[in-house]
């Protein structure tokens, strides 16, 4: 045979093969059996030892079970939320407060509608929007006339778009702008027989 037809790793004996060929089955069993141990891990569930408990079971005998507990309690807190008035607020600058306030107003006790504000220092107030809160009104005096209407007065600046705190402190201040800021609401609230006010200085 010529030196360029010899294989270079030719053994006649076969020696060499056969140990390769036995390193390729033990590493071919090895890998069976770590398949399989992963498979019995992955649907066998772990076996984990109970705590040793230091409340005996006959303390535990007459102890009511969990879902006893809250029954009651939540049986008061759902009474207590069907017989509590449910409440409101109304914006006029939203056209959804509207669309909700006809959707929902049979299901509500008292409307907090924004249509007062703090106009000044001296007491005086100012009304939100007029053509609004009539169109509001008049809406709830046909078709919801139990609503009871409590409007909210604040402190907001509708012309600088800003909250005036300054308004609140001399508000608070002067004895005299005090005296006409309730004359005013309470002729306010008055004239259209409603509730009462929320007051959201």
């Amino acid at each position: 045979m010529r030196a360029k037809d010899q294989q270079i790793f030719h053994e006649p004996s076969g020696r060499r093969w056969r140990f390769t060929r036995a390193i390729g089955a033990f590493l071919g069993v090895a890998g069976l059996v770590l398949i399989a141990a992963l498979l019995y891990d992955t649907v066998t569930p772990p076996h984990l030892t109970p705590p040793a408990l230091t409340t005996s079971a006959r303390n535990l005998r007459g102890a009511a079970p969990p879902h006893a507990v809250g029954e009651p309690r939540a049986a008061k807190i759902a009474a207590a939320m069907a017989d509590a008035p449910r409440y409101a607020f109304y914006v006029n600058w939203d056209d959804n407060s509207f669309v909700a306030l006809k959707r929902h107003a049979r299901e509500l006790d008292v409307l907090a509608p924004e249509w007062l504000h703090l106009a000044n220092a001296a007491g005086a107030i100012s009304v939100d929007d007029p053509i609004k809160e009539q169109r509001a009104r008049s809406w709830i005096a046909e078709n919801a006339p139990q609503l009871a209407l409590t409007p909210l007065i604040n402190n907001y600046d509708g012309a600088s778009q800003t909250w005036d705190g300054a308004r609140i402190g001399g508000l608070v201040a002067d004895p005299q702008a005090r005296r006409q800021f309730i004359a005013l609401v309470v002729a306010a609230l008055a004239q259209h027989n409603d509730r009462g006010l929320n007051l959201d200085f």
